[in-house]
């Protein structure tokens, strides 16, 4: 037996042949180059396994890592998408007034505050301070990723009646002047499209001002917080009072994102 013969894969002995008996490796005797003249030793193999283990694991360190960092950034747009889409006041929530009665009762409340907008107009009016989050959206005319604030004092998951699916989000109330001399009540909106783990997946985002509730001078509105229709997945209702006398709002989702808007109940007008 010439001992001195060891495979070079495996390190069993070589005795005839031209091929490892363990592990079937070709072999020449009268090259060298072939087979071992020494076994490997434990720690020699520990080694090499060690190094093959550490090689291995940078190779998917490499390939992975930028897995990883983008996957952890559609995580987070998901959490704040999450969170937009679960914005939802308790029904009766105050979120803009100009009667002073509930203008007495939210004063001093810090979740409102008086409407700093166009101070010029009257009557004076408070409205809820809304949850804003600022998430990344693709702009549908401008076909590019920008960041948008959403949210607000609404916001939930709609589908339209040919089941497209939007997040409906709610600023809040907002006047403007009317050339006739009245004032108009906006509500502002803005509606995207959820997205799921796809790597750097994000919707589309609609926003526009409406309904415009036109009010004359002697007029005081106070709409209430938004809320999900429970008989129409494409429906929000939006529960007001005008002069002391109620009624509700309906913005039905389309299927481009946009909101239709009309008066179901009570004595509001809607501008066109």
């Amino acid at each position: 037996m010439n001992a001195r013969r060891y495979c070079r894969s495996c390190s069993y002995p070589l005795v005839t042949g031209n091929s490892c008996p363990e592990c079937g490796r070709v072999f020449d005797p009268a090259d060298h180059r072939t087979w071992r003249r020494r076994p490997r030793s434990d720690w020699h193999r520990f080694v090499l396994r060690l190094g093959f283990v550490i090689c291995l694991l940078a190779a998917f360190g490499l390939l992975g890592r930028e897995r990883l960092t983008a996957m952890a950034h559609q995580g987070e747009h998901l959490r704040i998408q999450r969170q937009a889409a679960n914005n939802v006041l308790p029904p009766g929530t105050v979120i803009y007034t100009e009667d002073a009665s509930h203008i007495a009762t939210v004063r001093g409340d810090p979740a409102y505050r008086p409407d700093p907008f166009r101070p010029e107009i009257k009557p004076e009016r408070w409205h809820r301070i809304g949850r804003d989050f600022g998430i990344e959206l693709r702009d549908q005319v401008r076909s590019r990723i920008d960041r948008y604030a959403v949210g607000g004092v609404f916001g939930a998951e709609r589908t339209s009646a040919n089941g497209h699916t939007w997040i409906v989000t709610v600023a809040g109330g907002n006047i403007f002047p009317s050339d006739s001399g009245t004032r108009l009540v906006h509500l502002a909106w803005r509606n995207f499209e959820p997205v799921g783990w796809a790597s750097g997946a994000r919707g589309s985002g609609v926003s526009r001002m409406g309904p415009k509730i036109e009010l004359t001078p002697a007029d005081r509105l106070t709409l209430f917080a938004p809320e999900t229709d429970p008989s129409r997945a494409d429906r929000v209702i939006v529960p007001y009072e005008l002069n002391g006398q109620n009624g509700r709002l309906a913005m039905t989702l389309r299927d481009g994102g946009s909101l239709a808007f009309e008066v179901l109940d009570g004595p509001a007008t809607l501008a066109p």
